[in-house]
């Protein structure tokens, strides 16, 4: 059936993801955080009062690190004071 399917997808996410984390793969907590230019692109800005400007208000695509190295930037949007 359709949920057996959605199970089983989502099993095999599960398991890529702990394979990833093994090999020491990692995603890069973004979202609330202060835009960093060295782990994340700013798509756009947007006035929220969500987040305090300057911050991530929407993460787009998550950032991942193989150890201590990049291998892709997050893609955001960044808070700006409402006005």
């Amino acid at each position: 059936s359709f949920n057996n399917f959605i199970q089983g997808v989502e099993m095999t996410a599960t398991e890529l993801k702990a394979v990833l984390q093994r090999n020491g793969v990692s995603e890069v907590q973004c979202e609330g955080a202060i835009f960093d230019p060295n782990f994340m692109e700013a798509l756009s800005s947007e006035p929220t009062n969500d987040v305090p400007p300057g911050h991530v208000a929407r993460v787009f695509k998550k950032a991942y690190k193989l150890h201590d190295k990049l291998i892709r930037p997050a893609q955001v949007v960044v808070a700006k004071k409402p006005e």
